[in-house]
């Protein structure tokens, strides 16, 4: 675990720091104790509401300089959330601005501005989001549950907002935010995550200078306490997969209990052969499982055991509830070794996170503890075991009654499910090791090997003319995950993933570990058969897709359209493989070239990693029945070479923040407004996204022209330091950054991208040149144009 320290100021802020000696970036979160349980009833929707406005400007920050536009322009990300019973506003960027962005999150929360205009926009928003909401699957899900149980009245209350639960008084609404903001927003009642690779006694001094503009404690009353009681079961109809939710009354809950909630994750998604998943899928029973935190507060929590039923039958959940039962049973009877197993899988999950979800685990939701001791296990265990349930069967086709609920309607029906006994063959770690392979083949296929000091990794990924379609990729993924989970308990590392659309596979691990793996990969696949459960993985996926926002549809869509062009791979011998291993020594690479002779398919020479071929533009339209307009201008390079590559970063650094200020501050032309750098499939290029409720695509089309038009003259007067602190902040970006999986794939999309040549070109890109580049940009013939839009 990385060092650690905690602290109280004088103001009464907790302070809680993280060491991250390898990080890059540097990450901030602060929560306030009080969420949408503790807005007054007559407000609906308060708390959600001040989350938003607190982003719109501060006493100190305004327009460009508030957090909102300020950290996009470092290259930073952010966000906020709103829950039951705390509020977390968070942000991660390159290490070097860290205080000067906290200096800016502080502010915003101890000064907001709260002004009559930003309070209408906002409003709005939440409407809209509001209205979106209302078709959610997820949302929809998480407001059933709740309904299922007696609670504190709050449990049960809209918390959304809307225009009409706002209402039109903008003074009297504007007041009602002024109270509640200083009722709940002082030091005592907040916590403060800093992470970074700054030594502690820096962090520390950072929050210290930053945190005491905070106002000092006021006392403010906490949620009453809380006791949970399961009301009924109950069938409810949602759109896209069949679900089985278990959710769980925990009523003695405790902070700590996060922690065990983050190994029973662990253990839960253990897809090792003989673990529950592993037994379930064999007996095509279910394809996937989740835990999830339905509600907490007043010292109690609803926590949910989530099922994927493999078929949309509700008597499979008698059969999933006793399965999961009696693997809870022998849970209980783990040795310390076997719990501190899985506790350092959990542990390794969590280091290979950002330092902003990092910090998010650890604010809001399962992050693991430091260490657990037997007896306090089996004591969490038991009281889950004897927990109040409230069964849920989640389905399209569902009949029944409308049921209003916490601002939102849906259709259930009373059901009756009795678990019975599970009798499953489960098993846990220890495994045996997997065998070495003994003799390798003579032949040997071309592998690309490039030396790294990170540990070692092969990529295998199909040659970017004949990719593999979605379908076989699911199904690869499904006949190697059991393999890649028991890899995971030796030390290893295999993922089978779409990156940017395109499906690929990498291992990693030590040496002799390495090509056991391997062998036992080309040994599975030897044998492959493409299954029931790949194809309703893809059959989720594609549901899943149409629950999404327009805009992120759109963004699903993007890599498909841009592939379209090129025949695709739907059988895995007729796949043509290129290799790579970044990192290792010569001789693991010959050794793995010699077992990828016996790859289903053909392996062969990585001439060229990814293509950035130009092609000529085109235009795409996905119809939508209702709901918001959106709108994607794809840009992609328009030649491959290495000027090109740091030039078009360099415009979407310039651009990014000046986008979100007019389209989304100025123009309220949408809520999403981001314009970004973007790596899809085999292409890579400028993206700006757009998604508005009142606008059409040809519009929205129009306001990014003519912000593409004004930019021109503004980047020919960019002054040298503006310049030379955008190269700075690039050149920090373009260093290998993540684990050590991303780092190979960054290294082999981009090789040259971090090498002295680059430096060199990087810093020959003045405003002259810039501006050549941006009209190459803004050549329409290449542009990809992909609109969402309801008629």
């Amino acid at each position: 675990m990385s060092p650690a320290a905690s602290l109280r100021l004088d103001n009464g802020l907790t302070v809680r720091l993280l060491h991250d000696a390898q990080a890059s970036e540097a990450a901030a979160l602060l929560q306030v104790a009080s969420g949408s349980d503790n807005e007054p009833e007559q407000w609906p929707g308060l708390a959600h509401l001040l989350e938003h406005l607190l982003f719109t400007g501060s006493a100190r920050y305004t327009g460009q300089q508030r957090l909102m536009s300020w950290v996009p322009a470092q290259g930073g990300r952010l966000n906020a959330t709103t829950r039951a019973d705390r509020t977390a506003y968070f942000f991660s960027l390159p290490a070097s601005g860290l205080e000067a962005g906290l200096a800016r999150l502080v502010d915003m929360l101890a000064h907001p501005l709260l002004a009559s205009e930003a309070i209408m926009q906002e409003t709005a928003v939440i409407d809209a989001e509001y209205r979106l909401l209302r078709q959610d699957t997820q949302t929809l899900s998480g407001v059933a549950q709740r309904h299922f149980f007696h609670g504190p009245p709050a449990m049960q209350r809209f918390h959304v907002g809307s225009r009409a639960s706002f209402g039109e008084e903008i003074p009297r609404l504007r007041q009602a935010l002024e109270d509640f903001h200083q009722q709940r927003y002082h030091a005592g009642a907040m916590t403060l995550w800093l992470s970074g690779p700054q030594p502690l006694s820096e962090l520390e001094a950072i929050a210290r200078r930053c945190g005491a503009s905070l106002p000092a404690s006021a006392g403010s009353a906490l949620l009453p306490s809380a006791h949970l009681q399961a009301r009924a079961d109950a069938t409810v109809r949602t759109a896209g997969a069949t679900q089985l939710t278990l959710t769980f009354a925990l009523n003695r809950w405790q902070e700590s209990d996060a922690g065990w909630c983050a190994l029973l994750q662990q253990l839960l998604l253990d897809e090792a052969e003989g673990g529950l998943l592993a037994q379930l899928r064999a007996a095509d029973a279910c394809d996937g499982v989740s835990l999830q935190e339905v509600w907490r507060g007043g010292g109690a929590a609803l926590i949910a055991v989530c099922f994927l039923p493999a078929h949309p039958r509700p008597p499979l959940s008698a059969l999933l509830e006793g399965a999961l039962r009696q693997w809870l049973a022998q849970l209980a009877a783990f040795t310390s070794s076997q719990l501190n197993h899985y506790l350092q899988l959990a542990q390794r999950q969590f280091a290979g996170k950002s330092a902003l979800d990092r910090l998010r685990e650890q604010a809001f939701g399962f992050a693991p503890p430091a260490s657990v001791t037997s007896e306090e296990w089996q004591r969490w265990l038991k009281q889950l075991q004897n927990a109040a349930v409230s069964r849920l069967w989640l389905d399209e086709t569902v009949q029944g009654e409308l049921t209003s609920s916490a601002g939102f309607e849906f259709i259930s029906a009373p059901w009756t499910s009795i678990p019975r006994s599970g009798a499953l063959p489960l098993r846990f770690w220890p495994f045996p090791p997997l065998p070495a392979p003994h003799i390798l083949p003579d032949d040997a296929v071309p592998l690309l090997h490039l030396p790294s000091s990170a540990p070692a990794v092969l990529t295998l990924r199909p040659v970017p003319d004949k990719p593999i379609t979605d379908p076989l990729g699911y199904a690869l993924q499904a006949a190697l995950r059991a393999l890649s989970a028991s890899f995971a308990h030796q030390g290893g590392r295999l993922n089978v993933e779409r990156q940017q659309g395109i499906w690929q596979l990498q291992l990693s691990g030590e040496p002799t570990l390495m090509l056991a793996q391997l062998a036992a990969v080309v040994a599975r696949l030897q044998a492959f058969t493409p299954s029931e459960a790949g194809a309703r993985a893809w059959q989720r996926e594609q549901q899943k897709e149409q629950g999404e926002i327009p805009v992120r549809r759109l963004l699903n869509r993007l890599p498909g359209w841009l592939l379209a062009q090129q025949p695709a791979c739907t059988t895995l011998d007729k796949t043509v493989w290129q290799a790579a291993l970044v990192g290792g020594s010569q001789a693991l690479a010959q050794k793995l070239a010699r077992l990828l002779s016996r790859m289903p398919g053909r392996v062969q020479h990585a001439a060229g990693w990814q293509q950035c071929k130009p092609q000529p533009g085109q235009q795409h339209y996905l119809r939508l029945t209702q709901g918001d307009t959106a709108l994607l201008l794809f840009c992609p390079l328009t030649q491959p070479d290495l000027e090109a590559q740091l030039a078009w970063r360099m415009l979407a650094l310039i651009y990014q923040p000046a986008f979100f200020q007019r389209l989304r501050v100025e123009q309220q032309v949408g809520y999403v407004v981001s314009c970004s750098f973007h790596h899809v499939a085999n292409s890579a290029g400028v993206l700006f996204a757009l998604q508005s409720p009142q606008i059409e695509a040809a519009a929205l089309l129009t306001h990014i022209q003519r912000f593409l038009l004004a930019m021109e003259g503004e980047i020919a007067q960019l002054a040298a330091d503006e310049l030379v602190e955008k190269r700075e902040r690039l050149w920090q970006r373009l260093q290998p950054d993540g684990d050590a999986l991303e780092q190979a794939r960054q290294t082999l999309a981009f090789p040259d991208l971090a090498s002295p040549a680059a430096r060199s070109l990087l810093e020959s890109l003045d405003a002259p040149r810039l501006v050549e580049w941006h009209r190459a940009l803004c050549n329409g013939a290449h542009w990809w144009q992909c609109a969402a839009e309801a008629g």
